[in-house]
C-alpha cells in the first residue's frame, strides 16, 4: 500500500532484499515486480525508471548501493 501511495504503481513483493539503517532505526527493503500504473503518486515525489548503472550512480550512500547490488543478484537468480 505504501508503494502505491508514494510511487503510484501496483507492485508484487518478490523477496526480502535486506535492510537499511536510518539513525538508530532499520527499514526492511524488498525486491518488487512492477504490475501496473495507478496514476495517483504523491505529487511531491519524483520518480524515474533507471538502468542498474544509472540507479547505482544516483545513490549517495554506499550502503544503499550495496543493497541495490544485492537485490540485483536476487533478481538474477529468480529469472
Amino acid at each position: 500500500r505504501e508503494f502505491l501511495e508514494e510511487a503510484g504503481v501496483h507492485v508484487r513483493i518478490i523477496a526480502r532484499a535486506g535492510h537499511l539503517r536510518f539513525d538508530s532505526e532499520y527499514a526492511e527493503m524488498f525486491l518488487m515486480a512492477y504490475e501496473s500504473a495507478a496514476g495517483n503518486r504523491a505529487a511531491e515525489r519524483e520518480s524515474a525508471w533507471l538502468s542498474l548503472d544509472a540507479a547505482l550512480a544516483s545513490l549517495s550512500f554506499e550502503e544503499s548501493r550495496d543493497l541495490l547490488k544485492s537485490a540485483d543478484k536476487i533478481a538474477r537468480t529468480l529469472s
